[in-house]
């Protein structure tokens, strides 16, 4: 509770007066730090966490996997990305009900970080993809100007645009600016103009 009102010196007394710190202490306090923009502290409680041998769930590898994306620390992503398969987590492993949330949340890492390869590979084992995937994936290779690359003739950037589509999404300021910038820097000038002229209200960096 402390941790979500932003009062960490509160939560972390109350945290301290707990008898045993088991995994879900432990979580709440790493998303306390998380929800207020604490990248060092909140990666140094995961490592003090497993120090002590509590094993994180995956809402914990959730939570610090968000960090290490805000806050571009790949060399830190990479080992809990290892730790998720370490502990048998990895959604991107064969299994009937992978972790959606959790899969996005490495991914989504990766992209942040500008690795951009080991997302496209993650992306293409991804069994579901939701929206949060497909704007990450076009919008992480917008930011570092790898457009062409990331669309593969434009059939990734197509697929996205298709799929927004279906989800009748695609007035989406946010989502169609991606869109805009993506086609704008493949050379499709005619998509980008007509993406753009079907947004319901025009973003200014559209």
């Amino acid at each position: 509770m402390y941790a979500c009102c932003e009062d960490m010196k509160s939560g972390l007394k109350a945290f301290d007066e707990i008898p045993k710190w088991n995994v879900v202490a432990w979580t709440s306090l790493i998303a306390g730090y998380v929800n207020n923009d604490c990248a060092t502290e909140a990666i140094r409680v995961f490592k003090d966490m497993e120090s002590l041998n509590v094993e994180p769930n995956e809402i914990t590898m959730v939570h610090v996997l968000v960090v290490c994306a805000r806050s571009r620390d790949l060399s830190t992503g990479k080992l809990v990305h290892s730790r998720v398969r370490q502990l048998g987590y990895d959604p991107f492993v064969s299994s009937c009900y992978p972790n959606l949330v959790l899969a996005t949340a490495i991914f989504d890492m990766y992209v942040k970080c500008g690795n951009l390869n080991t997302a496209r590979d993650l992306f293409v084992k991804m069994s579901k993809r939701n929206l949060v995937a497909w704007n990450s994936m076009i919008a992480g290779y917008n930011q570092y100007g790898q457009a062409v690359e990331a669309l593969g003739d434009l059939a990734l950037g197509q697929s996205f645009h298709t799929y927004v589509l279906k989800m009748n999404i695609c007035k989406d300021v946010a989502i169609g600016t991606d869109l805009v910038d993506m086609y704008a820097k493949s050379g499709d000038a005619e998509s980008a103009r007509k993406v753009f002229s079907d947004l319901k209200t025009k973003d200014t960096m559209a």
